[in-house]
């Protein structure tokens, strides 16, 4: 089976989001692959911790949408 894994945090200055595949391979044997990330700066108007974060998470649904068409 093949996973799409997804992470995204952020801070005061910036947000990221970067993409893996977990693949489970019969046996039990399992491997992770890095897929892509992107990193924006956050804008210089003060800007809520949470709503960075939920910034990081919309950053990080749009790469997966990228991820999964190639």
């Amino acid at each position: 089976s093949i996973q799409l894994h997804l992470f995204g945090d952020a801070s005061e200055k910036a947000f990221c989001a970067v993409v893996y595949f977990r693949c489970a391979y019969p046996g039990g044997r399992r491997k992770s692959a890095f897929e892509a990330a992107k990193t924006r700066v956050a804008s210089v108007k003060l800007i809520s911790i949470p709503r960075l974060e939920l910034q990081a998470t919309v950053l990080s649904v749009r790469l997966a949408c990228m991820a999964d068409r190639t």
